[in-house]
């Protein structure tokens, strides 16, 4: 073969190999530039159903509607939740909680628990509400969202011996409340009652203390005591201190977790309940007609 054919040739193959090699470097490119697109449609429909399931994460009202039942945080608290012979749950709260829950689509369950914990059990979901004669207060507000007030409510003294008439002539006894309470607040606010004040589990229990001596007082809410406190029932021979109020007057509301969206529903339920006389009608079975909020504010 010439040399002429041989460099004709070795130029032939030459342009074969840079024509496929420029030929794989784009096709490298195209491809490159197919799979980028696709990792970024994967990446987007990822976000999309990671916010998707998110929002249903976060929404409390799911949450419960999905187990289908509010777990409500009590104490044994007349005329707000006790306990009849059957040992079922009634009272003005229990009544109210269960209307309510009907109209969110859930069955109410009551819990029993230590008052001064309450917001723990709140937050780590062993309750869904604190639904017990609440007395609404910044403290709550800064650890849990609120609904409107539906009841009004102070603390007085209740005693047991006829002598004792005034705060003052408390000095040095021993002076009781349940923990965590509006109560509590009110004694530790008394340079006279604090000095010997012992917390207990529920203002049932206070009431007990009194009734066995073992106890002078004790504070608890008017809206226990008018209802305890009355012929025929165990504390009867219990009085409230007279023209003695302690605190500021004070409203119920029910506690949730912070942030939630079951505060809403449930503001609206309410407002509901107490358009159609509902309200009105569980609050006169229980004698608290003249507590309720007639112009529930269906409001954080």
């Amino acid at each position: 073969m010439h040399n002429m054919q041989r460099r004709k040739l070795l130029l032939y193959y030459a342009n074969v190999i840079l024509y496929y090699h420029a030929e794989a470097k784009r096709r490298l490119h195209k491809m490159k530039k197919i799979i980028a697109i696709a990792l970024t449609v994967i990446m987007m429909l990822a976000l999309c159903a990671c916010g998707a399931k998110d929002s249903g994460a976060d929404s409390d009202l799911k949450y419960v509607q999905d187990k289908g039942t509010l777990i409500v945080g009590i104490t044994d608290f007349a005329p707000m939740d006790y306990q009849d012979e059957a040992g079922e749950w009634i009272g003005f709260d229990a009544d109210l909680a269960r209307k309510v829950c009907e109209k969110l689509g859930v069955t109410a369950e009551f819990k029993v628990i230590t008052w001064g914990q309450k917001e723990n059990e709140l937050n780590t979901k062993s309750i869904d509400a604190i639904w017990n004669g609440m007395t609404i207060t910044d403290a709550i507000k800064n650890v849990a969202d609120v609904s409107g007030a539906y009841m009004t409510n102070y603390q007085v003294v209740v005693v047991k011996d006829a002598k004792y008439t005034t705060v003052e002539s408390l000095a040095g006894q021993t002076i009781v409340a349940e923990q965590g309470s509006a109560g509590e607040s009110a004694i530790q606010a008394n340079a006279t009652l604090s000095k010997s004040y012992k917390p207990v589990e529920s203002q049932s229990d206070a009431l007990l203390q009194v009734q066995s001596g073992q106890a002078a007082a004790c504070v608890i809410d008017y809206v226990m005591a008018g209802s305890m406190l009355v012929e025929g029932k165990t504390y009867s021979n219990l009085s409230i201190m007279k023209d003695v109020k302690l605190g500021d007057d004070e409203s119920y509301g029910i506690a949730f977790r912070k942030g939630s969206d079951i505060v809403a529903a449930v503001n609206t339920a309410i407002s509901e309940l107490v358009a159609d006389g509902t309200v009105k009608t569980i609050a006169e079975k229980y004698g608290l007609q003249d507590s309720i909020v007639t112009d529930f504010q269906a409001t954080k």
